[in-house]
């Protein structure tokens, strides 16, 4: 709270300019597409946008415009979420080896009273 939001909105700006100023990383295609015209023609026409969260220009334009406490505020929703998700999941885990364990001794003792009365039924 101490800066004010246009101040971080600056800081965002520049790591915005540097990011997209670097040449593509490896492994990056161009977004343009080839589409009729002859082997090796790209049409300036159609073009697609890059919805990708780390390079697209949309996404900076409307970072740019929230304002720093409601993107704090929105990371925060975000970990919370993640760690919800996470523990539910070992919760999860958890119960499904705890049913797992008491099926196997309900397997086992159903098997073992089994092979007893089988055996006292053969015994006499």
């Amino acid at each position: 709270l101490g800066t004010p939001p246009f101040a971080s909105d600056l800081r965002v700006s520049a790591a915005m300019s540097r990011r997209t100023s670097r040449r593509p990383r490896f492994g990056s295609v161009s977004h343009m597409h080839e589409a009729g015209g002859g082997a090796g023609s790209v049409r300036e026409d159609i073009q697609a946008l890059d919805y990708d969260i780390d390079e697209s220009t949309l996404f900076h334009q409307e970072l740019l415009r929230q304002p720093l406490e409601y993107r704090r505020r929105l990371n925060l929703y975000r970990w919370l979420i993640c760690g919800a998700v996470g523990c539910g999941t070992g919760v999860l885990a958890f119960a499904i080896d705890c049913i797992c364990e008491q099926l196997f001794d309900v397997k086992f003792s159903v098997a073992a009273h089994a092979m007893t009365h089988a055996l006292r039924g053969s015994g006499s």
